[in-house]
């Protein structure tokens, strides 16, 4: 299997395991009622992921540069799938303890989703021959993470097309439950797929050489703190504006995707069914899908900077848009 292609699946596992929770909120809340699925659980069953992932990029974004991105790509596959596991067995006796246990493994699942982003990225990047090359497959690698979302919202659809296709109320506990175990079960499959041709995968180049010059420095402490410093002193500007958009980027972006149908629920049709609200949530994330296609088109010719600022901007305007003419 391409090298590409492998490091960009583990981007499709990332954004199916985190997104499908975005139908799984809205199956749990008619499953178990707001009684039980109350608004303060479903925020730490919906962050649990989110927590992880921030421990998962820190972790596995040093881990890599110690270890390698090879191993340290199997270990986040690997949590991949144990996360998906207990997501999928996720039990406690009871409601609100089987909610508590799926937290848990949320966080686990989130750790390996996490460590995906610097080591995928990083990974791609450093198999590039130059910045042009560099620029489109980091950005085919990312737009994987754009079919996994789409995929998650389909899949979603079709198992409560089959499963749970009811009005609201009318849906049987053992049947909703199937649902989204399902759901989070699939997950576990295309994490053992790149797992496997990870393990026969080869270490990057750039990481390899170096390995070489590191080896061939004696002060190998005091050199990776003068790097440190180095980098802090001279790209720090660079820094902020990448890392500190990209911040505020995915509070609207993962706060929306991970609750869409949950918004669709409440905006959409009056009393609308789960069939009716992942319908629309399906549309919703069809609808992002050729953004990434489009930048991947664009990205040498408009460059990063200026096709950053335009997303931005457009970003806000229709949030704008969307909070001035919502009428309640």
């Amino acid at each position: 299997m391409n090298k590409y292609l492998v490091r960009g699946l583990g981007f499709f596992n990332d954004a199916y395991d985190l997104f499908v929770m975005n139908i799984v909120n809205v199956v749990l809340t008619e499953q178990y009622g707001k009684h039980v699925y109350t608004s303060y659980v479903k925020s730490w069953v919906s962050a649990a992921a989110i927590i992880g992932a921030v421990i998962g990029q820190l972790l596995f974004g040093f881990l890599g540069d110690v270890f390698g991105r090879k191993v340290n790509m199997i270990a986040t596959c690997v949590l991949l799938i144990v996360g998906s596991i207990l997501c999928t067995v996720a039990y406690g006796g009871s409601g609100s303890s089987t909610l508590w246990f799926l937290v848990v493994a949320r966080i686990i699942l989130g750790i390996g989703i996490g460590g995906e982003y610097p080591l995928a990225a990083s990974s791609s990047a450093e198999d590039s021959t130059n910045s042009a090359e560099r620029n489109t497959r980091v950005a085919t690698t990312f737009s994987l993470q754009g079919v996994g979302q789409v995929v998650a919202a389909i899949l979603g659809n079709l198992l409560v097309e089959a499963l749970a296709d009811g009005k609201p109320g009318e849906n049987s506990d053992s049947r909703l439950e199937t649902v989204w175990r399902l759901l989070f079960a699939i997950g576990c499959i295309p994490a053992a797929v790149i797992c496997y041709y990870r393990i026969t995968a080869e270490e990057t180049e750039a990481f390899r050489a170096m390995q070489e010059r590191s080896a061939a420095v004696t002060q190998v402490g005091a050199a990776k703190k003068a790097r440190l410093s180095f980098i802090i002193r001279h790209y720090w500007v660079s820094l902020l504006g990448t890392a500190g958009t990209w911040f505020l980027f995915d509070i609207i972006y993962y706060a929306q995707n991970l609750f869409s149908a949950s918004i669709l629920s409440v905006i959409g049709v009056k009393n609308s069914s789960l069939q009716q609200v992942t319908t629309m949530n399906a549309f919703v994330a069809l609808l992002a899908l050729p953004g990434y296609y489009v930048a991947i088109y664009f990205i040498n010719s408009l460059g990063r900077k200026k096709m950053a600022l335009q997303g931005f901007f457009f970003m806000g305007v229709l949030c704008l848009i969307m909070a001035i003419f919502w009428d309640d």
